[in-house]
């Protein structure tokens, strides 16, 4: 009271100034984690126009000036009682203690009766008070009899000043300063004015200070959290030394609330909490920003997210970090601080706010209840992940200087840098990354030179390396912040590195990825698949696992995240959705495709309504129970088949650049996206996907285990087949590994362009090294349509040709995909191997086989090779077959789990003798070799290679 009493009886501003910076110290002086003088709002800092509107219906004489001593003046014109009105939104989302200070002068404006002349409304939160969190921006604005009236100014006469303070309590979540009202009526026809000096709003700030930071985190959380990995041990995550489910539980992005009875219902005991502490974020649009200004973080809804979701004391959760950009007030500082970068990934400029965010959240969680519930966090920073990159990315200072460094690491020499980039006049101190709308450009057809493309492949490489870094840097801030005992994790990013579906503008780069890989910092990968690729029918389920081996070659964790399709369809127009039968069918093939692969798996997407199905709840609490068991056995595929990828694939390739499918990029902020696919946007199917996606649905239905490994980490000799996949680029080291395999007898399968491309030239000659046979290049394009010739009966060993030699039927529109034409042609042009099938077109041999003494070699033009040829290759080196038909099948040493797609009866055979047990259904079969079992059409089924009795007892 008496500081009031003091305030308002001063008669001099500029000594009302002085004390309050006195009175400000006064106050911060003890306190570890309030400071008063934080501003929120300052009407002297608004825009006059922009900010301050005018509300309908009042006089057009109404007009807002700005004097010549930098005040602001409302002024408006007309009879006596003439009224006006003007509105200043603040919408703030601050649940704290505020001041308003103010000092103006009035000038014939009427003493107001019932409302004051100035006036804030305070805006009650729609909904529970501490639930609500929602950006007031997007509310409706309420009426007046909804909203509180807090008075400011009311005037006292023809002509008043006033100078003064009051103070605002919005602590509680139940109401926000919804905006400021300047409501003026005429003393006397004519004009009337209000002079603003100063109207300015304060507010308790509650950061942490980084003493009392450093303090909190100087003790380590009281939890150990790590992921157990190593030659022989399955990738599983440990919590203070057990072992917990491979599942975890994560909301729908568009919803903060998780009902902590859900995944307690369902045996689920890891969820997912999502914490926003960057900036808005369009694909997590009901995640608001914690950190709201400054010196204040909304701890409150912080605390409602985790201790709410944490009420269970079994329960755990990973914390994912929002950092997708920089909140408002932090970008407002940066830019004054001439630092535009914003977040772009550039650590040098972004990871100080980082930094701050992450010490403040792990700062707040080591003093609450549930400390020893945090296990981890992971990072989720959008742009260069799940995103492009912002307009204009390339060209801001801060990147072009790293950029110029890295490349002065990268070369050495300007002589070197010039070489490579063909430009005489380069040197790293004028060098500039190219933008990404000219990162890959086609010179034969769909390949990019590697030559003449040098500086673009820099700047997509330095790109990429950029990225990983600085997710590399905030994963150590975690580690070192927890001291080692959370896990961190990756979101994102790396599942569409390779595996990225439908959008065949650019792939995340296999550099970042090893390097993320590689660093110590990161334990766990998470790979986001589409519901395309679950789907009933012939879905590619398993291709999300094309980097599986090698995380867990690097001993990191996979999770592979899966949004639960449970949506009854409205209407018969409405294909995205599922009944409840398809739901489990779909999310069962999931399951057991994790399980094979020692994927963990994120149940994704889920609300309490979708819940209420008994049988949805028991099938994730027979997913429980199977993981744990599975935890007991030696899980390994032992597999004699290798497809054999490369991290560069998609820095030579450019289809839709110059080839004549492609089809002119339609929107202006994706600049690397063109040729969408058929079953997502435009006429013309993803060359991509056709080269990349399409194929990889054969290999699940191989009949037998296969392992998906780098080219750089191949140890052929422990593999019979071995199928390079797109490994177009061939180095001196590569070729070794390659020579190392063309012995012991294996077979080595190569298709289209797999050394094609040199670090210097395009050229067939690579391929010809490749496969031992004489290759020919022809200028033009071409389908991937074959016609088998006679051989092909006796390689297959069956009287009829298979329904599909280029493409396989998927469930997209095939006419799309076999459509496409790409260019140049590969033919074959030996004889003295055995053409097996021809260009339908025409143009020469399309696939064949070689022999040779010590190997085998097989070509095919189309990378989408039929199932019964990668069978009849896996038969012909003693590969067991478990499965003799097209069915989805997922095999290792203690599991075969099967998807059926037509149904009927299906021959299982084993290596030795074993009873098997159908986990699904409660059904055993008697101990044999073959066994011979009836499926249901699109129906998933798990056997475990054992007695029911053994099973039960794990």
């Amino acid at each position: 009271m008496s500081e009031l009493i003091i305030y308002n009886n001063l008669k001099n501003f500029n000594m009302l100034k002085s004390f309050r910076r006195s009175l400000v110290l006064w106050m911060c002086i003890g306190s570890v984690s309030t400071c008063w003088g934080h501003t929120l709002f300052d009407i002297n800092a608004v825009d006059d126009t922009a900010a301050i509107t005018l509300e309908s219906g009042n006089s057009a004489t109404a007009r807002i000036e700005r004097t010549a001593d930098d005040k602001i003046e409302f002024i408006f014109e007309g009879t006596a009682a003439a009224n006006v009105l003007w509105h200043v939104p603040i919408h703030s989302r601050i649940a704290a203690n505020f001041e308003v200070e103010f000092e103006l002068e009035a000038d014939n404006i009427k003493q107001r009766k019932l409302n004051p002349n100035i006036y804030f409304r305070l805006e009650k939160r729609r909904g529970p008070a501490a639930l609500e969190l929602k950006a007031h921006e997007e509310a409706v604005s309420p009426s007046r009899n909804q909203a509180q009236m807090v008075p400011v100014y009311t005037s006292a006469g023809q002509r008043d000043s006033a100078l003064g303070r009051i103070s605002l309590d919005a602590r509680d979540f139940a109401q926000t300063i919804e905006g400021l009202y300047i409501d003026l009526t005429l003393n006397t026809a004519g004009e009337g004015r209000l002079r603003v000096s100063t109207l300015r709003v304060l507010y308790e700030g509650n950061r942490i200070d980084d003493d009392e930071v450093d303090r909190r985190l100087s003790i380590p959380p009281p939890v150990l959290a790590e992921i157990l990995a190593g030659d022989g041990l399955k990738p599983a995550l440990s919590v203070n030394g057990h072992l917990e489910s491979g599942l975890q539980y994560a909301p729908p992005s568009k919803s903060q609330s998780i009902s902590s009875t859900i995944p307690q219902e369902t045996g689920i005991k890891t969820r997912r909490i999502v914490v926003n502490f960057g900036g808005v974020n369009v694909s997590f649009p009901d995640h608001r920003p914690l950190w709201i200004h400054e010196d204040f973080v909304n701890y409150g809804a912080l605390n409602h997210l985790l201790a709410g979701d944490l009420s269970a004391p079994d329960s755990l959760a990973i914390v994912d970090v929002l950092l997708h950009a920089p909140p408002d007030w932090w970008s407002e500082a940066a830019v004054e601080n001439n630092n535009t970068a914003g977040a772009t990934g550039d650590i040098d400029t972004w990871s100080g706010y980082c930094e701050s965010a992450i010490k403040q959240l792990l700062a707040f969680v080591r003093t609450q209840s549930y400390a020893k519930q945090i296990i981890g966090c992971n990072i989720i920073n959008g742009h260069g992940m799940n995103d492009y990159p912002s307009a204009g990315h390339e060209q801001r200072l801060e990147y072009v200087a790293a950029f110029r460094r890295w490349l002065s690491e990268r070369y050495e020499t300007v002589t070197s840098l010039r070489d490579s980039w063909q430009d005489s006049d380069v040197d790293f101190g004028n060098a500039v990354p190219l933008p990404a709308s000219e990162w890959m450009r086609g010179s034969i057809n769909s390949f990019v030179h590697p030559k003449s493309s040098a500086a673009a492949f820099d700047s997509y490489r330095y790109y990429f390396i950029n990225w990983a870094d600085s997710l590399i840097h905030l994963s150590r801030l975690v580690k070192t912040f927890s001291h080692d005992r959370y896990i961190t994790g990756v979101v994102g990013g790396p599942g569409l590195y390779l595996n990225d579906l439908w959008n065949d503008g650019y792939r995340q780069n296999g550099e970042a990825i090893d390097r993320i890989l590689e660093s110590k910092y990161v334990d766990t990968i998470e790979v986001p698949v589409d519901l395309s690729d679950v789907r009933t029918g012939d879905g590619t389920a398993g291709a999300e696992y094309i980097l599986s081996d090698k995380i867990r070659a690097a001993g990191k964790l996979q999770v592979a995240r899966n949004p639960f399709p449970f949506r009854p369809p409205k209407s018969r127009e409405e294909t995205s959705y599922f009944t409840r039968t398809q739901t489990i069918e779909i999310q069962r093939r999931f399951f057991v495709a994790n399980l094979i692969n020692n994927s963990y798996m994120t149940v994704a997407g889920i609300g309490a309504s979708d819940f209420r199905e008994d049988d949805i709840i028991s099938e994730l609490e027979l997913y429980n129970g199977i993981r744990r068991k599975s935890y007991k056995l030696t899980c390994s595929k032992k597999s004699e088949v290798a497809f054999v990828i490369a991290p560069d694939t998609f820095q030579y390739l450019a289809p839709g650049n110059e080839s004549r499918t492609a089809i002119a990029p339609t929107n202006t902020e994706n600049p690397r996206g063109n040729s969408r696919d058929i079953h997502f946007a435009d006429s013309s199917a993803s060359p991509y996907f056709s080269l990349y996606g399409s194929p990889r649905a054969t290999w699940n239905r191989m009949g037998t285990s296969f392992d998906i490994v780098s080219i750089e980490a191949l140890k052929p000799e422990i593999y019979k087949v071995l199928i390079l996949f797109h490994v177009l680029r061939i180095d001196e080291r590569r070729q070794k590994i390659i020579d190392r395999a063309k012995t012991g007898g294996r077979t080595l399968v190569s298709i289209w362009a797999n050394g094609f491309v040199s670090d210097r030239y395009l050229s067939p000659a690579g391929m010809n090294k490749i496969t031992g046979m004489r290759m020919k290049m022809a200028p033009g394009e071409t389908r991937f349509h074959l016609t088998p010739r006679t051989e092909m009966r006796n390689f297959l060993n069956r009287e009829t040709m298979p329904s599909s030699m280029g493409w396989l039927h998927i469930q997209r529109n095939p006419v799309g995909h076999r459509e496409l034409r790409f260019g140049p042609i590969f033919t074959v042009n030996d004889e003295t191997a055995t053409i097996l099938a021809s260009y339908t077109d025409g143009g020469g041999a399309a696939m064949a086989v070689k022999s040779f003494p010590e190997w085998t070699s097989f070509y095919s033009a189309s990378p989408n090779l039929n199932p019964e040829i990668l069978r009849t290759l896996a038969k012909q080196k003693d590969v067991h077959i478990y499965i003799d038909t097209n069915d989805l099948s997922y095999i290792n040493d203690q599991f075969i789990g099967i998807h059926s797609l037509q149904g009927g009866v299906t021959e299982i055979k084993l290596p030795t003798e074993s009873a098997l047990y159908e986990v699904f259904q409660d059904h055993e079969l008697e101990k044999k070799r073959d066994h011979q079992v009836e499926l249901a059409p699109h129906t998933t089924y798990l056997f475990y290679r054992g007695d029911k009795n053994t099973w039960m007892s794990l």
